[in-house]
């Protein structure tokens, strides 16, 4: 992990000529300190493992971003699941072993938290990713990519591999897709920019402001998204 983490800052550094103050964990993945027993005999006994947050500190990181049920407790809500029919075979194989934390509905996922602070190092702070706008993005089922006008990311044609068609229906069998007309696009993108700025609009209205605090909402995309898995997102996020 230490490696991985100092390897990440070394090429931001390379690429972008400054530290990075901050950072998405691979799949916002976390884990805080306990302490690890070797699983083969002969190695030692229980010894201190440390929290991801510790290894971001000693390189100079000063937040991470996590899903809300690391917060909040609660069924996880992934975004992989809607495309590869594997990792739903895959999760099925192990969901019966899976018993998510009772929800704390208390907890707000629009402010910034602190991990645990470690004696000697600086505090590292964590956004939690909003699931509200994450699932309207990243889903083809129930967000926007599933448009029916919209370029349709799985049907390529033979040998070239171009995209000719539209996902036409998020149901719509392969042989079923219609030709892609890019002329319908516009108005769809215009109506689900205005869809998101007026979801994140009411969230951030929706909070308590009796802390005093101004409500975060953290919506983070990769390049994977925009431009590939739904290509007509790089018109969207810029119209917002």
């Amino acid at each position: 992990m230490q490696a991985q983490i100092k390897l990440g800052v070394a090429t931001y550094k390379k690429h972008f000529g400054c530290q990075p103050q901050g950072i998405w964990l691979p799949e916002c993945a976390y884990r805080p300190a306990y302490n690890w027993t070797p699983p083969v005999e002969g190695f030692g006994g229980s010894r201190p493992r440390k929290g991801v947050e510790e290894f971001l500190s000693e390189n100079g990181i000063q937040y991470f971003i996590v899903d809300s049920h690391l917060l909040k407790g609660g069924k996880s809500i992934g975004v992989y699941l809607d495309r590869f029919e594997a990792l739903k075979q895959l999760w099925k194989n192990f969901e019966n072993q899976y018993k998510p934390a009772e929800e704390d509905t208390a907890k707000s996922s629009h402010r910034l938290y602190y991990a645990a602070s470690i004696q000697g190092k600086n505090p590292v702070g964590f956004f939690i990713r909003d699931p509200d706008t994450g699932i309207q993005v990243w889903s083809g089922e129930h967000g926007y990519p599933g448009d029916g006008n919209y370029l349709d990311f799985h049907k390529k044609h033979y040998p070239g591999g171009h995209r000719y068609w539209k996902v036409t229906s998020a149901k719509s069998d392969l042989a079923d897709k219609q030709v892609y007309e890019p002329e319908l696009v516009q108005s769809r993108i215009l109506e689900n920019a205005s869809h998101f700025k007026n979801l994140v609009r009411s969230i951030c209205l929706s909070e308590d402001f009796k802390d005093g605090y101004t409500p975060i909402v953290c919506a983070p995309f990769d390049a994977e998204l925009f431009g590939h898995w739904w290509f007509e997102g790089r018109s969207g996020s810029m119209r917002c």
